[in-house]
């Protein structure tokens, strides 16, 4: 019943975790495709993962309580940066993702 009850737990925890759309952005000076750059946001935990090319890039936490937060992370020697907050009027989350301090995304949860 424990044993249960722990995977009851934890399937719903991972249930919260809010995923954002996928945005396209590509750096000054590269020849490559766009990063495609995407985020979840758990709102239990307050914890935010930033992934580019599918990859985790940059992981934190923002305050469970306002949403807010920022924290950063690389991807193959780019430096990713987000700042996150929470738009009380709109019922939404946002990250404002940053590529090498170059605003690259801003994604809504």
């Amino acid at each position: 019943m424990k044993k249960i009850a722990i995977l009851l737990l934890t399937a719903t925890l991972a249930a919260c975790a809010t995923p954002s759309q996928v945005q396209g952005y590509r750096p000054a000076n590269y020849a490559g495709a766009p990063m495609q750059i995407s985020g979840e946001w758990n709102e239990v935990t307050g914890e935010v993962i930033i992934f580019v090319n599918g990859q985790p890039a940059a992981k934190g936490k923002v305050s469970t309580w306002t949403g807010d937060g920022g924290f950063s992370g690389e991807y193959q020697g780019y430096i990713i940066s987000a700042n996150c907050l929470t738009k009380y009027y709109a019922h939404k989350k946002q990250c404002s993702v940053s590529v090498n301090n170059e605003l690259a995304a801003t994604l809504m949860f």
